[in-house]
Order: structure tokens, then sequence, then C-alpha cells
């Protein structure tokens, strides 16, 4: 399984399942060469999950953590990762313009 996780600004309901496809355009490429590296008898499968900027998390994550039977406690972790990663970038772009 190889998964890429992003993190994007929220623009629509698809965004999540577009993400998805450009990553699979990205990765799936690869997979005979990691089957081959790795020696890997099984299938490899490509998902790109998005976490939005503000926080959002998708339903086509919150299926996709479902379907490994993931603590649903770390979405929420997930979650605040991505609003204090978003604030950084933020003060570090409104602190940056103020010391020019």
């Amino acid at each position: 399984m190889i998964l890429d996780p992003t993190i994007r600004f929220e623009t629509h309901s698809g965004q999540p399942e577009k993400v998805d496809c450009e990553k699979k355009a990205v990765y799936e490429p690869t997979i005979d060469y990691y089957k081959d590296k790795y020696q890997l008898d099984n299938s490899i499968t490509v998902t790109g999950l998005m976490i939005g900027a503000r926080g959002t998390i998708p339903a086509f994550l919150a299926k996709f953590w479902n379907s490994l039977d993931l603590d649903r406690m770390y979405l929420s972790k997930i979650a605040i990762v991505a609003i204090r990663g978003s604030i950084s970038i933020l003060r570090n772009h409104i602190y940056k313009i103020c010391a020019l």
C-alpha cells in the first residue's frame, strides 16, 4: 500500500477524490519498481488522502480510515496537526511581511 497524505485548502466537495486521482497518476507507474525492489508478490494499491488545511477530515479519508479499522481518535489528532501547521504558515507569512 502506498499512501500519500496531502494537506490542501478546501475548495470543493469533490476535492478528496481529485487528490486521490492525482496521487494515483503519480505513484501507480512506480508499483512494478517497488514490487521488484522489495520482492512483493501481492498487489500494491495507491491512495491519496486529503486533509483539509482548516482541519477538515473528508468523508473519503474517514471511510478509508474505517476500512482499515484504525482508531478514530487519531483523525482528531491529524486535524489538530493540520490546523497548527496552517497557523504556523500564516504566522510566518504575516511576520515576514511586517518585517519588510
